[in-house]
């Protein structure tokens, strides 16, 4: 961003698609970082580059609550319970008219298969209910491990970025998780010592 007057701002990308700023040529600031040191709050972040989609972790198995959020998915194998499974398609994408068809069938939720959780971005930190433990933090992928510690503990719900369409391209959330700065007077002060 080329100003007519003032400091110029060049958004660039690493090897690693992280998004960096600098700042009038100087040395490269997080853009995530950048975003707080100019008020916007590290929890709101995320919330506008990306919508969420709900998992519930239940008797060791992860459910997609049915809502809005499943319109344009695919129906996996196995993802919808036994009974209604045989009126739809697997591989059939979800319309407004499929999604209505399926809670006429009282169907409330998705399975879906743990593997296709594997490197999906968390929207929020995963923190157990039971003992407080922070499992990973907001923007980090899912690994199979947080997965299998996941299912054995169950009974809560927690988010994950919504991915639209073939490309997924989770920059903002791959910045946070790598951005240390965890308040506004954090990020001022890393902006604040990179420029002079």
């Amino acid at each position: 961003i080329i100003p007519a007057r003032g400091s110029w701002l060049d958004f660039e990308f690493d090897h690693n698609d992280v998004l960096s700023v600098r700042i009038d040529k100087k040395k490269k600031v997080l853009a995530t970082t950048f975003l707080q040191a100019i008020g916007i709050k590290r929890e709101e972040l995320l919330q506008m580059f990306y919508k969420f989609q709900d998992v519930v972790v239940g008797d060791g198995k992860f459910y997609k609550p049915l809502g809005e959020g499943v319109i344009g998915q695919r129906i996996e194998a196995g993802a919808l319970p036994e009974k209604v499974a045989d009126k739809f398609v697997v591989g059939q994408r979800i319309t407004k008219k499929v999604l209505e068809d399926l809670k006429s069938k009282k169907v409330k939720h998705l399975l879906v298969r743990s593997s296709g959780l594997v490197n999906r971005v968390l929207g929020e930190d995963l923190i157990v209910p039971e003992t407080g433990e922070l499992l990973a933090k907001q923007g980090e992928s899912l690994t199979e491990e947080i997965i299998n510690v996941l299912s054995q503990v169950g009974g809560f719900t927690f988010k994950i970025i919504q991915s639209s369409g073939y490309v997924f391209q989770p920059t903002i959330a791959l910045t946070l998780a790598q951005d240390d700065a965890g308040s506004y007077e954090e990020a001022l002060k890393e902006v604040y010592c990179k420029l002079r």
